[in-house]
């Protein structure tokens, strides 16, 4: 999955700093079930199977 460099800047903005390690290039969100990495791919931010997970969590903790 690829997010445009805005659309990650916004989802970025609603996880805890204390949740992340960024690196050039390269962001981790750590989650209870593992990490979720996060690749600069030109414009976009793109990940793997791990970003349902994250959009899920996200969204649960958003209705709570």
């Amino acid at each position: 999955m690829c997010l445009t460099a805005q659309s990650f800047g916004i989802l970025m903005s609603l996880i805890s700093l204390n949740n992340v390690t960024v690196s050039q290039g390269h962001v981790v969100v750590h989650l209870p079930d593992g990490d979720v990495h996060w690749l600069a791919m030109g414009p976009e931010w793109c990940t793997g199977s791990g970003a349902p997970k994250l959009a899920f969590r996200l969204d649960s903790a958003r209705v709570i």
